[in-house]
């Protein structure tokens, strides 16, 4: 089964190797828009399905007593996005900090000049 796979796998290579060589720009556009949109789909309908199997209660406990029943899927969900917003901070902060020091030296360099 896998090295069917395999061979599937090294085919359509070739065959995309071929069609980029081939293809013009506008045909390898409408092509690369394709094949996201199959990918957006098959990226939904797999998470879907995890959804889906995944509806079981769990049960988060804070401090003080309190507590929550919650889908696992929605708890799995908040960790993603908490950590989605944590990359993101992080890469935001890393990207300012660049940009100020791009604007430090392109003013010492133009006071050089």
């Amino acid at each position: 089964m896998i090295a069917q796979l395999a061979g599937l796998c090294c085919y359509l290579w070739k065959a995309a190797r071929a069609a980029f060589f081939f293809a013009n720009r506008s045909e390898l556009m409408t092509l690369m828009r394709i094949l996201m949109w199959a990918f957006r789909i098959f990226l939904f309908l797999f998470l879907f399905g995890f959804a889906v199997k995944n509806d079981q209660l769990v049960t988060l406990k804070f401090f003080f007593g309190s507590e929550w029943q919650l889908p696992l899927v929605f708890v799995i969900l908040a960790a993603f996005a908490a950590g989605a917003m944590l990359g993101v901070t992080s890469t935001f902060t890393s990207l300012l900090r660049k940009r100020r020091e791009i604007g430090r030296l392109k003013r010492d360099l133009s006071r050089a000049v």
